[in-house]
């Protein structure tokens, strides 16, 4: 079961920094408006910080909703089908998707490590853009990961994926 105990701690990181990112989104412009309007002042970093935070709190979020299943997907496509036929159609949607994750993940990597040379660095925080970015690779192995456990459990269960 060692395999069981290594996907439950997967799905935990995913959903606490999912939501530890959230709430501190939250914080971070909740802060901001009190600062602004009942101090009338403002600071730099804030906004952006909650922009970058935005960016990979939707990565992960996206992965958490691949492997539930959660994620958009055009379920009124998939009922014209026969029942036999679903499990079939879901594997070759997450065919498509998992090409897609693979691709954005090379070039998101190529763009990162471009970043990484060049020592590009925020506006306001002064932080490296690089580690901005790097959510777009490690989000998609993140997706494509949940991809195959998806498509492993269709495999297992089709009238499930139906």
């Amino acid at each position: 079961m060692p395999v069981e105990k290594l996907k439950n701690w997967a799905n935990e990181i995913e959903n606490n920094l999912s939501a530890g990112l959230l709430a501190s989104i939250l914080i971070i412009l909740f802060m901001q408006v009190v600062l602004r309007y009942v101090f009338r002042a403002s600071n730099a970093w804030s906004e952006e910080l909650a922009r970058y935070m935005l960016i990979w709190f939707a990565y992960l979020s996206a992965s958490v909703c691949v492997y539930k299943n959660a994620h958009i997907r055009i379920d009124t496509l998939l009922s014209i089908w026969p029942k036999a036929l679903r499990p079939a159609i879901v594997v070759v949607g997450n065919l498509i998707f998992f090409a897609f994750c693979v691709v954005s993940t090379y070039h998101g990597w190529l763009f990162t490590r471009t970043l990484m040379a060049t020592g590009a660095v925020s506006l306001g925080l002064g932080l490296e853009m690089w580690i901005v970015f790097a959510v777009i690779p490690v989000g998609n192995v993140a997706m494509a990961i949940r991809l195959i456990q998806h498509t492993v459990k269709t495999f297992r269960k089709p009238k499930a994926a139906a």
